[in-house]
């Protein structure tokens, strides 16, 4: 019996730390496409319905519709630097808090992502002027 509470145990601690990788691999690249005005690498990060709320602009949008429309912000609004001041939660379910800076603006940037299994999405990403 203690055998199997073993084995339990290490699969537990195995698949918290499957999910703790595949989550620091989506704020790894969250960081990446805001650095780099990157919307490919941005929306392989969405879930297949994401809310996106830019500017007060909001829908909800498949990671294909979110691409242009995330490519257009970026395109108006070219990166000169991006901090992830903050971010925390759960097991399943974390946030950021970032600042997208452009040579005219400075955005706060909010994102919500959600770990199913060992697959972790955006569920939700909200850029706001400063």
């Amino acid at each position: 019996m203690k055998a199997i509470v073993f084995i339990i145990s290490l699969f537990l601690l195995e698949l918290n730390s499957t999910t703790e990788q595949a989550q620091n691999a989506v704020f790894e690249n969250i960081k990446k496409a805001f650095t780099n005005g990157d919307s490919k690498l941005l929306c392989s990060t969405f879930n297949n319905n994401v809310e996106i709320v830019i500017l007060g602009k909001e829908g909800s949008y498949t990671p294909t519709e979110a691409e242009a429309v995330i490519k257009r912000f970026f395109e108006q609004n070219k990166p000169k630097a991006f901090t992830l001041l903050h971010n925390g939660g759960n097991e399943n379910s974390k946030y950021g808090i970032g600042n997208y800076q452009t040579e005219a603006n400075m955005f706060r940037v909010y994102f919500l992502m959600k770990t199913n299994g060992t697959s972790t999405q955006v569920y939700q990403l909200r850029i706001e002027k400063e």
